[in-house]
């Protein structure tokens, strides 16, 4: 038997080594993955029960397992008071500031306008500072 029959015959040896490796990877993770989908389902169980919803109707919406275990915040798993409904947000004003309006001085638009008609080479390429510059 040559060197090079030796050879393959190691690295079939090294493949199926790593098949049966993947599969029992595959399989534990599979497994982790109905864990976290059952902590899932008890997590929102547990949330509907705290917030009243759970005898009195069923959620709106059903989801589909999910494929990844979810993060929780801790505030969810935690029992707590029942939230305050939030105060009403104050009305907007009438009338509203544009930005136009809290900028000094001419627009880029009106500044390359002005620039076209004085014949500057390049205004369209040319920032406002730039623009500035060029007209005074």
């Amino acid at each position: 038997m040559g060197k090079k029959q030796k050879l393959i015959g190691r690295l079939e040896k090294e493949v199926e080594r790593l098949q049966q490796e993947l599969s029992r990877v595959e399989k534990e993770a599979k497994k982790r993955l109905k864990k976290a989908d059952s902590d899932v389902a008890s997590l929102r169980t547990e949330v509907l029960r705290l917030i009243g919803q759970r005898g009195s109707a069923k959620p709106a919406v059903t989801e589909k397992p999910a494929s990844r275990p979810a993060v929780v915040p801790e505030a969810v798993t935690k029992p707590s008071t029942p939230a305050k409904p939030a105060p009403k947000p104050a009305p907007k004003p009438a009338t509203r500031t544009t930005p136009r309006a809290r900028r000094s001085g001419p627009t880029v638009a009106e500044l390359r306008t002005r620039a076209k008609e004085k014949g500057v080479k390049g205004y369209s390429s040319m920032t406002k500072a730039q623009l500035l510059d060029a007209l005074n």
